[in-house]
């Protein structure tokens, strides 16, 4: 459920203009792109950083997860700003084949904020996984009903960047079932 949050884009596509959805595709791909190194680091770091002492390791994947997070809101910023940049947004519209840069690199940068949360959560959560993977359910449901309303709702007044507000929005739901420790199953 977590990591097919863009599932919803799909069942809400009908909202988006003609077009809509495949610009958030190609957008996310960009996204993911920039995240994706940073995201199998932070996997390594965060099985590493949550063995030992849960409270040690706890307060480790925290300051990873900070750090991962500004990491990936950095790499996908800096993504965004390449295809707002005239000579790179020209080489990159050749290599592809049409003016995916104009069309894609406003939903990128909209989309910084999802990718370090999203980050952020990859790292932390490692240790809510270990104690009781069930405990994230409520979060990732949480999430997703408010991103389905930010989606809902929002695409009609501000369009397409209605689905990186609602991905952010889910992702800082999902903050609180690891930020403040793990919690076992009955806590």
């Amino acid at each position: 459920m977590y990591a097919n949050l863009g599932l919803l884009d799909a069942a809400l596509s009908h909202l988006f203009a003609v077009g809509g959805f495949a610009r958030l595709n190609y957008a996310y791909l960009f996204v993911n792109a920039a995240i994706m190194v940073p995201s199998a680091a932070a996997t390594v770091v965060a099985l590493r950083a949550s063995a030992g002492d849960p409270a040690r390791a706890h307060a480790a994947l925290r300051r990873w997860a900070v750090l991962g997070g500004v990491a990936g809101a950095v790499a996908v910023t800096a993504v965004g700003l390449l295809f707002a940049w005239a000579p790179a947004a020209a080489v990159i519209d050749r290599a592809i084949g049409w003016d995916v840069s104009a069309q894609t690199g406003v939903l990128i940068l909209w989309s910084a904020p999802f990718a370090g949360l999203r980050l952020a959560n990859t790292i932390g959560r490692q240790s809510q996984v270990a104690a009781d993977p069930r405990g994230l359910l409520a979060w990732d449901l949480g999430g997703i009903a408010g991103r389905a309303l930010i989606l809902g709702f929002g695409a009609g007044l501000v369009g397409l960047i209605a689905s990186p507000i609602g991905l952010a929005f889910a992702e800082v739901v999902q903050l609180g079932a690891w930020w403040r420790g793990p919690r076992r199953k009955g806590e």
